[in-house]
């Protein structure tokens, strides 16, 4: 496993204020005053743009996702939180970070899972629309011999192994809320209806039942696209996944759904890798582990000790979500240890009736 720590110095955001013009990208927004306290100096973290930058000048700095989350979303991420954002983007601001291709979180219930993944799923979409040219920007670090040519889409997809109610309502809609919330932090205004061009309305305007379509400056050209499917394998077929969402992994916890599952988190590996190579594409599944033997979560953990393209955190509820206690849970450990431990703590059993954990008296404690 790797170790990250953030040492990064910080400087704040620059914009500028405009009009917001109809039919065209605004301009930027007005520059922020210089930081007075550490405090404020420690609150964003950016790069500055310019005319050699990938990206582009009217949206400013370039937060990097732990500012991101604390700035436009308002957030406040743990340390266990923190490190797996810095899992997937390194500690360089304006980086698309390529050290792991799969991300993987068995963490308790209520860990603060699909927090965290909305939080990764914001700033991606974030940053996509901060790039002057995506496909030029991601030709560059995929290292293709061939450019990408300019239809090609960058689609962010959800799935659960649970059904498609569970994709929708569990974390696609929590996206569309996230997407909602995102402000800049000088104006106020929604970052992505004034840098993006998006239509915040659900139904009448981008936002629909099971995906979003950004907007695009020219006809024919590809954009960011969010998909929620179903459960079934061949559902995300025919799209380039550069971050494909898994939920629930281990709510498939019979043969047959365990092996549809699989074969849906296959699919996501493949195209991820073809689709944008080089670990430039990520897949990102969590759950807390169940009590048989087939469960995906729990294997994708113990694969992340042979390969070193995966980031895998085995965590108790209260390691992840830094509002949760063990306290809290005092009541379902009395009332059941053993499915107190698997639930809020990730302790496997090998199925209802033969358990195994390696330290069997604290759960008697």
């Amino acid at each position: 496993m790797h170790s990250l720590t953030d040492t990064r110095n910080s400087t704040m955001i620059t914009t500028e204020n405009t009009e917001i013009g109809s039919s065209q990208m605004p301009p930027s927004l007005a520059g922020y005053s210089p930081p007075t306290s550490k405090r404020e100096r420690d609150s964003t973290i950016a790069i500055v743009t310019s005319k050699n930058s990938d990206f582009r000048p009217e949206v400013g700095d370039i937060a990097d996702v732990l500012s991101f989350q604390r700035e436009f979303l308002k957030r406040t991420v743990g340390d266990r939180q923190r490190e797996a954002y810095l899992a997937c983007w390194g500690e360089k601001p304006g980086v698309w970070d390529t050290a792991y291709h799969e991300i993987l979180l068995e963490i308790g219930m209520k860990g603060g899972k699909n927090f965290w993944a909305e939080g990764d799923a914001a700033y991606a979409i974030y940053f996509i629309n901060c790039l002057r040219d995506p496909h030029a920007y991601f030709t560059k670090i995929t290292k293709i011999p061939i450019p990408y040519t300019k239809e090609k889409t960058f689609d962010i997809i959800n799935v659960s192994a649970a059904d498609e109610d569970q994709a929708r309502h569990a974390f696609f809609d929590s996206i569309k809320k996230i997407l909602t919330l995102t402000k800049d932090p000088k104006t106020g205004d929604n970052w992505f209806e004034r840098y993006a061009g998006l239509d915040l309305r659900e139904e009448h305007g981008d936002f629909k039942k099971r995906e979003v379509i950004f907007p695009v400056t020219e006809k024919g050209v590809g954009g960011i696209r969010l998909f929620s499917f179903n459960s079934g394998a061949s559902a995300p077929e025919g799209i380039h996944m550069l971050r494909f969402y898994a939920d629930e992994l281990s709510r498939a916890n019979t043969k047959a759904r365990y092996q549809m599952a699989n074969l849906l988190y296959d699919l996501g590996l493949a195209n991820t890798r073809a689709s944008f190579p080089n670990r430039v594409a990520k897949v990102i599944g969590w759950s807390y582990p169940n009590d048989t033997e087939w469960d995906l979560t729990h294997e994708r953990y113990e694969k992340s000790l042979e390969l070193e393209s995966i980031y895998a955190r085995r965590l108790k509820t209260w390691e992840f979500n830094p509002a949760r206690t063990k306290e809290m849970f005092d009541d379902a450990y009395k009332a059941d240890p053993i499915g107190a431990a698997r639930i809020y703590e990730c302790i496997k059993p090998i199925s209802k009736d033969n358990f195994y954990q390696p330290y069997a008296f604290k759960i008697a404690e």
